[in-house]
């Protein structure tokens, strides 16, 4: 994974559309996109000061599309984008496998329920119900 921040500033487009047009000086805007390979990684939003960015927000994402819609909740913030850490990579992955249980579960449930109709179908024949229900003969 690549190491180091991407910051954007979403804010600036407008500013920079009125500067170039005015002829002053030309301000370079590149839009937070990140490799398909990095993800996921950490996206946080910043309040700008003079002293400090004050922290508001972060969110672990896994897609472009996250990405963007994080920058579109918190717009005219400062955006920074971290990959994750070994141990924060382990954290996700088992909060991720708590959230899908493994489908083992659901398939002891189907084996159950198939279970009893053969069940109740053998005593339905052993007790003759089925062949004086649907006058079936052997």
């Amino acid at each position: 994974m690549r190491s180091g921040n991407i910051i954007a500033y979403p804010d600036l487009a407008p500013l920079s559309m009125k500067i170039m047009n005015s002829g002053i000086f030309h301000i370079k805007i590149d839009t937070m996109e990140v490799r398909n390979t990095d993800f996921p990684v950490v996206v946080q939003a910043y309040e700008p000061s003079n002293q400090q960015d004050v922290f508001i927000a972060e969110q672990v994402v896994n897609s472009q599309a996250e990405i963007d819609g994080f920058t579109l909740r918190f717009a005219g913030k400062l955006i920074k984008a971290r990959s994750l850490s070994d141990t924060e990579v382990e954290k996700q992955r088992h909060v991720a496998s708590r959230r899908n249980p493994p489908s083992r579960s659901r398939s002891y449930l189907w084996v159950f329920v198939l279970l009893l109709i053969v069940v109740l179908i053998g005593v339905g024949f052993y007790t003759g119900w089925i062949q004086r229900t649907f006058n079936v003969s052997f």
